[in-house]
């Protein structure tokens, strides 16, 4: 899981620590009479004076500069409240990309929703349930949403680097069809009222709705391949674990510094040897890319390094890896072999 950081001028605070941040810091009024103010900030990129440049960077308007947290030295709760603003407007952002660049479907569940029930939502590239291949991308939890793997490097870093796009374009361009959850959401407000999605009431659920309804029933797709970061690999792990008994279209799982733990799975003897064919964790350390780690914790599954000792960019730095790991297993399904010892190009034998 990721940690909260510094605040320094140019950095945000971790995506998955947001949540007791502002509960131990000064509040905004100055005595305890006063009311609490509440501050109000811009419902757009531009009124907040940023945008995205052509590198999908998000730089000022006016100054070129990128993005300043520390606005106010003394208003810790200020600046946080503002970056959290900030933070939703680039996940609106990132959605119309999806739907406007990328041309993904957005999907509402449950597919039989009713009116006036909640509902959440995934995005499928077109024709994803017809294609051979299917690619899921799974992100982590806190405050990101579909497309992100972290809202963090979005904003300090580009969209290349915290966004799922580059998969999601790089799946599509190799026919893949493309699965991007949205597992953090899973209630809404309907008429007022907090509602729990049905199915879908939390991350792991979603992950089994989604195989259920739009994985299993495909007649054309034969190999799914999943990519989940961080809190996405005990989700998608508990998929796993759910429908063991129909595998039959897994091909192989990328986790990228995953949280899961076996313990929660009750240590089935099938799923651990899946765990040994066919998964691989791109953990954060301080080793070359692609190089073993002894990692104890996660001693069921392989552990490579992802290059980088920062959680949140592991997705990013094991792209390359994870895509020719993946080239790899579908080639041994296609020849009839399975991959072993290393995750970036393993050696083959013959079944």
């Amino acid at each position: 899981m990721g940690s909260v950081i510094g605040l320094s001028s140019n950095m945000a605070v971790s995506d998955e620590s947001l949540g007791s941040l502002t509960e131990d810091v000064p509040k905004l009024w100055a005595s305890p009479d006063d009311p609490p103010v509440v501050p109000e900030f811009p419902e757009t990129l531009e009124g907040f004076k940023y945008k995205f440049n052509d590198k999908g960077q998000l730089r000022h308007i006016e100054t070129g500069e990128p993005f300043i947290f520390n606005v106010r030295p003394e208003g810790v709760s200020y600046n946080q409240r503002r970056y959290e603003a900030l933070g939703e407007i680039v996940t609106e952002y990132v959605f119309d990309l999806l739907e406007n660049e990328l041309e993904l479907e957005r999907m509402d569940l449950p597919v039989d929703a009713l009116d006036m029930e909640a509902v959440t939502f995934l995005y499928m590239s077109p024709g994803a349930m017809l294609r051979e291949k299917a690619m899921i991308l799974v992100h982590g939890d806190g405050v990101v949403r579909a497309g992100q793997w972290s809202r963090k490097l979005i904003i300090n870093e580009g969209l290349d680097i915290g966004s799922q796009i580059p998969f999601i374009k790089r799946a599509m361009s190799e026919g893949y069809g493309v699965f991007v959850m949205n597992t953090n959401q899973c209630r809404q407000l309907v008429n007022g009222k907090d509602k729990t999605v049905r199915g879908c009431s939390c991350p792991e659920e979603q992950m089994v709705y989604v195989w259920d309804r739009f994985i299993l029933p495909s007649t054309d797709i034969k190999h799914v391949f999943i990519v989940a970061h961080s809190y996405g690999g005990m989700a998608s792990l508990y998929m796993l674990h759910q429908r063991r008994d129909h595998l039959e279209k897994f091909a192989a799982l990328a986790l990228t510094d995953s949280a899961h733990n076996i313990l929660h799975l009750g240590g089935d003897a099938s799923l651990m040897q899946l765990l040994r064919e066919k998964i691989c964790n791109w953990v954060s350390s301080d080793l070359d890319l692609d190089e073993p780690v002894a990692e104890i914790q996660f001693k069921e599954c392989k552990c490579v390094s992802a290059g980088t000792t920062k959680h949140e960019e592991t997705s990013w730095k094991a792209f390359h890896s994870i895509f020719k790991w993946f080239d790899e297993h579908l080639k041994a399904l296609e020849d009839d072999t399975i991959v072993l010892d290393t995750a970036a190009g393993g050696d083959r034998i013959e079944l």
